[in-house]
């Protein structure tokens, strides 16, 4: 049950980050301030409280699994889906590289996964903890797995009008063709 707590506990900073963000853009850790301000250390640790949050709800899942009877079938798609998501997020992470994944300014990425997602790192975030969720059979995964959830959905909102100020027209052109999460093929 602790491991409960602490996951829940890091989702419950992630989301206040993320609520932060949209309220107080000022204080928004996401994406990094490139402008020389530092953030007050509050600030700064909510925004980690998400790096915590992921190891976390590993560890969650194997405490508790087998918790709940789901039918096997369900459990393999839950082990594919986390696998198959974790290989996306891994080629996302590849192709725009370790530095602009953790918010450093670069050129527009369309290459690899970004021709089909304009956020194939955190749409496959949602495919891992999902399928983490029927292969562990946890209800108490599946809580994390909405935190972990709200947290991917909302950062794009923070990070979108920065990638257009950096951009400009060229994101605006991407943006009309390319979904925010949900891959399709490229037009």
């Amino acid at each position: 049950m602790l491991v409960a707590i602490a996951t829940y506990a890091a989702l419950l900073g992630a989301i206040t980050s993320r609520i932060l963000s949209h309220v107080r853009p000022d204080l928004s850790a996401w994406p990094p301030p490139d402008d020389g301000r530092v953030l007050p250390l509050g600030v700064r640790a909510l925004e980690r409280c998400f790096l915590v949050a992921q190891p976390l709800t590993l560890l969650l899942a194997v405490s508790d699994w087998s918790a709940v009877a789901f039918p096997l079938a369900l459990r393999v798609f839950g082990g594919l889906a986390f696998f198959t998501g974790g290989a996306w997020a891994l080629w996302g992470v590849g192709v725009l590289g370790n530095d602009a994944t953790m918010g450093e300014s670069r050129d527009l990425e369309v290459r690899g996964p970004y021709r089909f997602s304009r956020n194939p790192q955190y749409s496959a975030t949602i495919v891992v903890v999902s399928g983490l969720t029927l292969a562990a059979a946890s209800w108490l995964v599946a809580v994390a797995a909405v935190g972990v959830t709200a947290v991917m959905i909302t950062l794009p909102f923070a990070e979108e009008p920065w990638l257009r100020a950096r951009l400009g027209e060229a994101y605006d052109r991407y943006c009309a063709v390319t979904p925010r999460f949900v891959p399709r093929p490229p037009r």
